[in-house]
């Protein structure tokens, strides 16, 4: 009988550790069922991830060491999920990151989004261009009588369902940075998506339009302390470091 030469066993083995678990947690094999289960169907765009995200939720693995914890479990759930579905794992991603960016804020985070039931999108990516010297932050908060409203568009967010909340940062008209959020559903709001991109049409992406949205003072206006927050959220991506302490909340 011949024997599989040592090139193929090294095959074998390298890809058995590359799917290995980043950590070990008992909802480990659930987890790759169910991406792979929809993944056909997800990958062609005849479902979205959250079905299967929204399942995760009711066990407690979408917002694992929410809070000050430890990341390394969530960032297993998300490993656990890109290696039988792509867009699963990107729709996690996105959505995990405004739950941290709420957290960091001092916000509180309501059930149906720690569930999944109400999916987050995170259009923070023209807040770290700016920050960086390599972009403008491209929606404005003006405002105009009673009312602050919101003008601009985000040329590239996923999770653009019609029922998600949108975390965005915006500019004031004296030039003063704020983080905000919205609804994708709010008035005045639209979304071209953006289609036949490969393995993650049915993430919702999209270019995301804001034409006079009426947002709330009190409730909305997350913080205008935007460096403490991008440091804050910087720190909170790295599983390994120490957390920092929440930023400051939104000044009047």
């Amino acid at each position: 009988m011949s024997q599989p030469s040592a090139s193929a066993t090294f095959e074998t083995a390298s890809d058995q550790e590359l799917l290995a678990p980043l950590t070990d947690y008992p909802e480990h094999g659930l987890v790759r069922a169910r991406a792979a289960e929809r993944a056909r169907a997800t990958d062609e765009a005849d479902t979205t991830p959250f079905e299967t995200l929204r399942e995760l939720g009711q066990r407690g693995l979408l917002d694992l060491g929410l809070g000050g914890g430890d990341l390394r479990g969530q960032a297993a759930v998300v490993f656990d999920l890109a290696a039988e579905c792509t867009a699963t794992a990107f729709s996690l991603w996105g959505h995990r990151s405004g739950l941290e960016y709420l957290d960091a804020v001092g916000a509180p985070v309501a059930s149906e989004l720690r569930t999944g039931d109400v999916p987050l999108c995170s259009a923070m990516a023209p807040a770290f261009k700016a920050a960086a010297g390599i972009g403008e932050i491209p929606v404005t908060l003006t405002r105009r009588g009673d009312h602050l409203v919101l003008d601009g568009t985000v040329p590239w967010a996923s999770n653009l369902y019609p029922d998600a909340v949108v975390i965005l940062p915006v500019v004031r008209e004296d030039g003063r940075p704020a983080i905000v959020r919205t609804r994708v559903a709010a008035r005045e709001v639209s979304v071209r998506p953006l289609e036949n991109l490969m393995a993650l049409n049915a993430t919702a992406s999209g270019i995301l339009r804001l034409e006079g949205v009426e947002i709330d003072a009190e409730q909305d206006v997350l913080t205008e302390d935007v460096p403490g927050f991008l440091a804050t959220s910087a720190d909170r991506s790295c599983c390994c470091r120490p957390r920092s302490a929440s930023v400051s909340p939104r000044r009047r």
